[in-house]
């Protein structure tokens, strides 16, 4: 869900609209962002409710009322509006593609199966799914409701099952997600991993991003944040990260390390170490398209192989070892310390050791 950083990037009342309606509109999204800017988050989600009123099947203002919603502590209700408004508006694109269904018929009539990118955060995601789906031709959709929730949502990932379309998740690490895939038909999925050091430097840069920012997931992330952290130094947010976030992050790793180790056969999982794809990302797209059975001429390859520059497709700088030169000896044996045995082996080594 990327619901842009400026009152332009809203969409307009629908023209058979009067007037004096899309004036109402217009003056709606103008203060909401405003209020927004001043941090009266509370009447910025009336504003924004009241704009909905005027364009009810519009992605961003959905967008935008469910991040408020979050932010102000309602976040069962957010999610709620989420799975409604989706199921209501089965064509917006909130969590799926402008025109979906009919580009996910003509990608099923190529032959083109279900392709599931489970990512870790800050790992490349982007950059991986966007040239995938270019050289691809494939639309775009979720099967959760993120950023609020990476809990699946069984009706989207059936629609996403039928295949014809790709989803990048950052997938809960449960049972339950397993048992949500299995269910809806879903049997393969790539799972990206990168060194949990390295994805907290972007993860930081890219908190730091949203804090100058006005989408509605800049409004929920600010939210989540310390108050002052725009201000921070990154020793700070560093601090910050590996006493709240890194664990959590490791886990996440743990957790599908463990499940491609399970082998489960009816769910096969390919792990792949963002190191890996940043050394020959060439490699990596043909070891994808290897995995989920892409017959070569479905595939434009020079596309796909085109090497990743930065400020492209959300790829910042791609590196694998930035997190030496920035943190301080004792935040590195901090974070070392969090890592398990078996997690720092396929860091390493990219070979999951039996346990």
């Amino acid at each position: 869900m990327d619901s842009g950083d400026a009152a332009t990037r809203l969409k307009p009342v629908p023209a058979e609209a009067p007037g004096p309606e899309r004036e109402r509109y217009r003056q709606a999204v103008a203060a909401g962002m405003a209020e927004i800017r001043s941090g009266a988050l509370d009447r910025a989600l009336e504003t924004f409710r009241g704009a909905l009123a005027l364009a009810p099947g519009n992605a961003d203002l959905h967008a935008y009322v469910a991040c408020l919603l979050s932010a102000t502590g309602h976040h069962a209700e957010a999610l709620d509006f989420l799975l409604a408004g989706q199921n209501r508006h089965p064509d917006m694109p909130l969590y799926r593609d402008a025109n979906f269904r009919l580009r996910q018929r003509q990608a099923i009539a190529r032959r083109c199966p279900p392709i599931l990118l489970n990512t870790q955060f800050k790992s490349g995601s982007m950059f991986m799914a966007r040239r995938l789906t270019a050289a691809l031709n494939l639309p775009v959709c979720y099967i959760t409701r993120t950023p609020l929730d990476n809990g699946i949502v069984p009706e989207w990932a059936a629609l996403f099952a039928r295949g014809g379309c790709l989803a990048q998740e950052h997938l809960a690490p449960d049972t339950d997600t397993l048992a949500h895939l299995k269910r809806a038909g879903i049997t393969r999925m790539l799972v990206n991993i990168r060194d949990p050091r390295q994805s907290m430097i972007s993860a930081i840069h890219h908190y730091a991003k949203l804090c100058g920012k006005e989408s509605a997931d800049a409004v929920l992330t600010r939210a989540r944040l310390p108050r002052g952290y725009e201000s921070w130094d990154m020793e700070r947010r560093a601090d910050h990260y590996i006493a709240t976030e890194l664990g959590p992050q490791i886990a996440w790793i743990a957790f599908w390390l463990d499940a491609a180790r399970a082998a489960d056969p009816a769910l096969s999982l390919l792990l792949n170490r963002f190191e890996d794809f940043a050394a020959d990302n060439a490699a990596f797209f043909r070891k994808v398209t290897d995995f989920f059975r892409l017959a070569p001429e479905l595939v434009d390859w020079p596309l796909l192989e085109k090497p990743p520059v930065a400020g492209e497709l959300h790829f910042r700088a791609g590196q694998t070892g930035e997190w030496r030169d920035i943190l301080n000896p004792p935040q590195a044996r901090a974070a070392a310390r969090l890592i398990p045995p078996t997690v720092a082996a396929y860091l390493d080594t990219g070979i999951t050791a039996a346990t």
